[in-house]
């Protein structure tokens, strides 16, 4: 279920202790240009890219809309974009800008409200894009691209 801040629908999700989504970039180069102006990435020392503390990245890469058929020899339909599911946990949930307010909120109200629809979506879907980004709802999605686990799931 999207996550309400302030009043405005986020395409976040709250997984117990964690703030959960999707994004969806053109390329690898476009994500690393959006993680670092939300500060989910830093430049390392090397001229790599780190993540942030307490942000947790799955790269996906391209993925499936519509499976393959072996019987007709109907080949599966890719989105091939640079899909990446996000966790956000401790750290990235503490962290505050210069007014105090938490980042990862502004963050989420910016690009929900602020962004614009997503030209290219996958079937039902919804996305909203921000800085070449598409920050996608997860109630919009049929299956998830990732599941992540927790220590307080129980079956």
């Amino acid at each position: 279920m999207s996550l309400s801040i302030n009043g405005i629908e986020t395409f976040l999700a709250r997984t117990g202790p964690f703030v959960d989504t999707v994004v969806r970039a053109a390329t690898e180069a476009d994500w690393v240009r959006g993680a670092v102006f939300y500060g989910l990435m830093t430049p390392g020392e090397e001229g790599d890219m780190a993540r942030s503390p307490g942000v947790h990245v799955d790269v996906i890469g391209p993925v499936v809309i519509e499976e393959g058929d072996d019987e007709t020899g109907r080949a599966p339909v890719l989105d091939p974009r640079y899909h990446v599911t996000l966790r956000l946990s401790g750290p990235a949930l503490e962290a505050v800008d210069e007014s105090g307010a938490l980042k990862w909120q502004a963050m989420a109200v910016a690009w929900s409200a602020l962004g614009d629809s997503a030209p290219v979506q996958n079937a039902a879907e919804e996305a909203r894009v921000l800085h070449d980004v598409a920050l996608i709802n997860p109630d919009s999605l049929r299956t998830p691209l990732r599941v992540w686990a927790w220590a307080g799931f129980t079956p």
